[in-house]
């Protein structure tokens, strides 16, 4: 029977037999996190049959249900690096493969211009917002649409959450805003966003950066 009670547990993250470090550990289950250090050792509260996330940029996703013997033993995560070379023999060989093909957007989407990031940083209010679409659209659904991502994109901002970006996510300075902007187009991420758990936000965004990543790759070549 599973104890719910949360003790401090210890494990190691290993890939190739190399300790990894800088991984980030997240409890699902009380949405507490760490980071594994130079050994890759890492310590956090958990209790039997709390689901952990291990989450790297270099890494692919690992999932991991506590067991009884994890309570009281120092255990070990093998993780594995991703394969980037074949990812891009993929891609290359096959042109008609892409976001929209593949499900992580819906067919219509357009990355953020230049002229939508700047009206953005002018900090114009509604009024510039339906200003800016008058041109292509008198829909006012659109215009309160396009005010409403602003106010999530206003909200997220104020979490001052951009060293994350690079450091966690492998996303360029040049891109922040566009990956914000695309990151509040995402329910479960949005959902995560009301509830204002720094964790939990940070972990939606990890799932999310490896998509906007791909799509990327694909924009600039």
């Amino acid at each position: 029977m599973a104890s719910s009670q949360s003790i401090l547990i210890k494990g190691q993250i290993k890939a190739d037999s190399l300790a990894i470090a800088g991984v980030e550990i997240i409890n699902l289950s009380t949405e507490k996190s760490t980071t594994s250090d130079s050994q890759g050792f890492f310590s956090i509260m958990a209790a039997e049959d709390h689901l952990l996330v291990f989450y790297d940029s270099r890494m692919d996703y690992m999932r991991h249900s506590v067991s009884e013997s994890d309570l009281s033993n120092l255990f070990v995560i093998e993780m594995t690096f991703k394969i980037e070379e074949l990812e891009e023999v993929i891609v290359s060989n096959y042109s008609h493969i892409n976001a929209v093909s593949l499900g992580i957007v819906k067919a219509g989407f357009v990355m953020p211009s230049k002229e939508e990031r700047l009206m953005r940083s002018s900090g114009g209010g509604i009024l510039t917002v339906v200003n800016a679409i008058s041109g292509k659209s008198k829909d006012l659904k659109t215009a309160y649409e396009y005010s409403r991502k602003n106010a999530n994109l206003e909200k997220l901002q104020r979490l001052n959450l951009r060293s994350n970006y690079t450091k966690s996510f492998a996303i360029a300075a040049d891109y922040h805003e566009d990956f914000e902007r695309f990151v509040v187009e995402d329910a479960t991420f949005l959902a995560a966003l009301q509830s204002k758990h720094k964790h939990r936000i940070l972990f939606q965004m990890a799932r999310l950066a490896v998509d906007y990543n791909e799509i990327m790759k694909n924009e600039i070549k």
